[in-house]
């Protein structure tokens, strides 16, 4: 699966040291074989929030949650599916994130940045696994009024 960092955001200024960040993506499908058999994990929309705090000018730290719905249907080598009606799954992202911030001088601000995450995936077949991850990210953010 590719998952498509979520760096278009609205922010909403609420002091000189906070920020509330939107975070929006698509993860696009993949497929995993083994063995014969195939699981696909569909296409999904990525959304979520994160609370930002400011060290300094130009460096943050983030908590933030990310959520993907998707189907994961399994096939067996015949291509039968094995989980017909139960194949709905999630994936939920928990990070904190250390961010360093460009200054440019004007409302766009360009970015980089690295964390830790807690993910849980959730399917009907074998209930919730949780799974540590690591993060990057780089893009622009957008202040608002």
């Amino acid at each position: 699966m590719v998952l498509f960092p979520s760096v278009i955001g609205a922010n909403a200024q609420y002091a000189r040291s906070f920020s509330l960040n939107l975070y929006g993506g698509y993860n696009f499908s993949d497929k995993l074989d083994y063995d014969g058999y195939s699981a696909t994990i569909e296409d999904g929309f990525q959304y979520g929030a994160g609370f930002e705090y400011f060290c300094s000018t130009n460096n943050s730290v983030e908590l933030k949650y990310l959520r993907t719905d998707v189907k994961i249907p399994l096939d067996d080598p015949l291509g039968n599916q094995l989980n017909a009606g139960k194949d709905k799954g999630a994936f939920n992202f928990i990070l904190a994130d250390f961010t360093h911030y460009f200054d440019t001088g004007s409302n766009l601000l360009p970015y980089l940045g690295a964390g830790a995450r807690v993910s849980i995936l959730e399917t009907p077949q074998s209930g919730s696994g949780t799974y540590f991850a690591w993060d990057i990210k780089g893009g622009v953010k957008i202040k608002t009024a």
